[in-house]
């Protein structure tokens, strides 16, 4: 097992998130969250953080804005009739979609706000414009498998879990 967190490594890890008002806005809730170090698969500023730590060791780091999910873009919410999402949609404050734009580009939408007749698209992450701070607790560190690494992620804990793309 390596000692300190490296390039081409899992990282093992216990987080909770906060706002700057202390809302917990997430926290992985006893399960373990991997990643592959070195990949960008979790936000750069964490990341180098992480960088030398080793298991066992907790901290605490904040993000900015920029750093987080950016800064909030002033754009009105995209009205969308309900009737134009499949049936067992999940329609809920907060949840993603991506879409194809008329130019081809999938580009991300969070649901702002659901009512009887619409759903209204927003652009901007739910987190945009929030400065953001992790505590981050060390649980594991291992090799990252062949198909990891040529993926660029981690598949679970063990790099055993069930995988599609």
């Amino acid at each position: 097992m390596p000692d300190i967190i490296a390039k081409d490594l899992v990282v093992i890890y216990n987080y909770t998130l906060r706002t700057q008002s202390e809302e917990v806005v997430g926290k992985d809730e006893g399960e373990q969250t991997p990643y592959l170090h070195g990949y960008e698969n979790i936000f750069p500023k964490v990341e180098a953080e992480m960088e030398g730590k080793k298991v066992g060791d907790r901290f605490s780091i904040s993000l900015s804005a920029e750093d987080g999910f950016g800064e909030k873009t002033p754009t009105t919410p995209q009205q969308v009739p309900r009737s134009a999402f499949p049936e067992d949609a999940i329609l809920e404050e907060g949840v993603a979609f991506n879409l194809e734009t008329p130019t081809g580009e999938i580009m991300p939408f969070w649901l702002s706000e659901v009512d009887e007749e619409f759903v209204y698209l927003d652009s901007n992450h739910p987190l945009a414009g929030e400065k953001l701070f992790f505590e981050i607790e060390i649980t594991g560190i291992r090799e990252a498998n062949a198909v990891e690494l040529e993926h660029g992620h981690p598949h679970g804990v063990d790099g055993h879990a069930g995988h599609h793309h």
